[in-house]
């Protein structure tokens, strides 16, 4: 299924020199913009081009965590081990949408996130939907009960994909806010200067 229109190719490529999408160079203007001065960075994802960029370019102390389920250092969102009020910004990049209990994943992000601290996500938003669409859940025995048609996305840990649960709608900004952040926002746009001709769609959400 086509999210993004017939040029979704425009979000997840226009690759820069150091191999960065147009997605990922517009959450780095969003930081540049928003949250260059923060310290210590919680990333949802380890060993990535991404990962690295932001290591050798900002000053954030970075812990990182998208690494095989049996390793000792991986994260589960919906339960991370981190204490509370651990980092001064969150960032979580097209995750939600794979999490069943995706509200929970939003409720550990607002209890790791600092006072005054941010979570900045990307994940697929139908900005024609007001509410979300479910499109599989997981049964009482641990089967998957698809809803819909299966649809699966890119994953570097899994060369299969990974299934999609939802079709995310406006209510999302208000499972953050009913989580405590303060304030929850869509940040849009795009940068044809820079070769990011897709309009760009993250959360930004204020604890």
């Amino acid at each position: 299924m086509n999210l993004y229109g017939k040029y979704d190719n425009f979000r997840e490529s226009c690759l820069s020199a150091e191999g960065l999408s147009s997605r990922l160079r517009f959450s780095l203007q969003i930081i540049d913009n928003y949250l260059r001065s923060v310290t210590e960075v919680y990333l949802t994802e380890h060993d990535t081009r991404y990962h690295r960029f932001l290591a050798a370019n900002y000053d954030f102390n970075i812990t990182s965590s998208l690494f095989n389920s049996d390793h000792p250092l991986h994260q589960d969102m919906t339960g991370l081990t981190f204490a509370d009020e651990s980092f001064d910004l969150c960032i979580s990049f097209e995750d939600l949408e794979h999490i069943p209990d995706y509200k929970k994943a939003i409720q550990e992000l607002y209890r790791v996130t600092r006072k005054k601290g941010a979570a900045l996500l990307s994940t697929p938003f139908w900005v024609d939907k007001q509410k979300t669409v479910t499109r599989a859940r997981i049964s009482d025995d641990g089967t998957v009960n698809h809803l819909l048609e299966p649809e699966y996305h890119g994953d570097p840990l899994r060369q299969e994909g990974i299934l999609s649960f939802y079709d995310f709608g406006w209510d999302l900004l208000e499972d953050f806010k009913r989580a405590g952040f303060s304030e929850t926002s869509l940040v849009l746009g795009y940068d044809t200067t820079k070769l990011i001709l897709e309009q760009q769609l993250f959360i930004l959400a204020i604890r």
